[in-house]
């Protein structure tokens, strides 16, 4: 990525409208092609037509009323930029990252664009890790939810099953997950000045989670930095593909990996926090575990009946202090007491609701209204059921839909950082289901208003 000065662009701008003004008899047509401009706030109702964009990055860039008139924008990565008013007539948006983009008024926009570039709730597994599943390994398209959730208990040919199914769909929750996170370049400055990042995954099965964010952190983060995985799942035939498929992104990566797999089966509260007082020297500044508490829930052991209230308190200690603990899970039914059915995302809002108010130095920021309110949910009876829904696409199959539940919580120094605010005349939207094609609302935070306006609960 080439690094360009302020001063620098002002004059390759002056000459880019000397050459569209005089018919490219004086000046010079402008060649930015994979420059960093995501600091610079000179595009602004800039005209760039016909300018070279090509793997330029202009995340969270101002670009409201930019004529991108026939300019080359393939590959170009503009997450998060405000794209207000701008024209894109004729511009080539081949493999353009647009997701997160504020595109209100835009003219121009292809028709040919994918899904997935204009939203992060749509993936495409990439064509090296699609490759790497089905050829490589072996894996088939096997949907079985109720099997899926007795993954510890799989054989090799089981396991294939899996990977075919739902470690696309982990991916895809992760990859979209941590791209809306690292679309804040404070995060992404926080850790290139580190130069690394730490990482414990628990339950991470074949790694459909844990590959996501490596991919997330790989495009989002160009400097040369170290990746240090400390992986813990009971199965150790998954661990093995975990790993086979970690070496493959080795060989695409820049990144130092250092990997660390443990085979533990959890059976017991003292088995969690045996793991917790084993990394204790360790700080870890990512916590990732996906659709493992549930299974623990099911138990329905008294040590495990507040395990989304136990977990938090127990990853606290091994958080760096600029850390995210994500904890995501199914959405389906665990118990059902009476006439009241208590599903997944009841539970485990309810019971981290009662950790961040009994605890300060956690706190949820996706998704955003538990910011606000968490503390005050906690002191009510309500049943607050949170719900994103991703979709991702692979050679296997069109269109799969994965539904399930998660929340972000971070320290106090990210919080800070991100200075986020929830606002009271928005109507957060905290449910979500497809209609067909279109992702439709289907619930709202207790606490906000209901108005016109919408936003997604999930994203920051």
């Amino acid at each position: 990525m080439r690094e360009i000065s302020d001063d620098e662009l002002r004059k390759i701008l002056e000459e880019h409208n000397r050459w569209l003004n005089t018919d490219g008899e004086e000046g010079s047509c402008a060649n930015l092609s994979y420059c960093n401009l995501s600091s610079t706030d000179l595009l602004h109702d800039a005209k760039l037509c016909e300018v070279d964009l090509h793997g330029a990055d202009l995340r969270g860039t101002d670009l409201r009323g930019t004529d991108f008139f026939r300019a080359d924008l393939q590959d170009a990565k503009l997450n998060e930029a405000d794209l207000r008013g701008a024209k894109l007539y004729g511009a080539d948006l081949h493999g353009t990252d647009l997701r997160g983009t504020d595109r209100e008024g835009v003219e121009g926009l292809a028709s040919y664009l994918q899904p997935e570039q204009l939203e992060y709730y749509r993936v495409k597994l990439p064509e090296w890790l699609d490759r790497c599943l089905f050829d490589t390994l072996g894996a088939f398209y096997w949907r079985a939810p109720e099997a899926a959730s007795k993954s510890l208990e799989f054989s090799t040919d089981k396991l294939k099953g899996y990977l075919g199914t739902y470690f696309p769909r982990s991916y895809a929750e992760s990859f979209s997950i941590f791209s809306n996170i690292f679309s804040k370049q404070f995060i992404k400055d926080r850790f290139i000045k580190k130069g690394e990042i730490s990482i414990m995954d628990l339950g991470s099965g074949t790694g459909g989670n844990l590959i996501g964010l490596l991919e997330t952190i790989d495009n989002n983060i160009d400097e040369q930095i170290d990746i240090k995985i400390v992986s813990i799942d009971g199965n150790e035939d998954a661990l093995c593909f975990q790993e086979e498929i970690l070496n493959t992104f080795r060989k695409r990566t820049d990144k130092k990996i250092i990997f660390k797999k443990e085979q533990r089966v959890i059976e017991k509260h003292s088995d969690i926090v045996n793991i917790a007082n084993k990394l204790d020297e360790e700080k870890f500044d990512i916590i990732i575990t996906f659709k493992c508490l549930s299974e623990l829930a099911i138990y329905n052991l008294p040590e495990f009946r507040k395990i989304y209230s136990i977990f938090p308190e127990i990853a606290s200690g091994i958080m760096s202090e600029f850390s995210f603990l994500i904890i995501l899970d199914v959405t389906t039914l665990l118990k059902e007491i009476g006439n009241i059915k208590y599903f997944v995302p009841t539970v485990l809002n309810k019971q981290i609701n009662s950790f961040e108010s009994k605890n300060n130095f956690l706190k949820t920021i996706i998704p955003k209204p538990c910011f606000a309110y968490a503390s005050k949910c906690d002191l009510t009876n309500n049943l607050c059921f949170t719900q994103q829904q991703f979709k991702v696409n692979h050679s296997r199959k069109a269109n799969d839909i994965s539904k399930v539940t998660y929340r972000v919580l971070v320290t106090e120094k990210v919080y800070k950082s991100l200075n986020l605010r929830v606002d009271n005349n928005v109507t957060y939207i905290t449910k979500w289901k497809f209609d067909g094609r279109d992702k439709q609302s289907d619930y709202r935070c207790f606490y906000s208003k209901e108005t016109d306006k919408e936003e997604d609960s999930f994203k920051l």
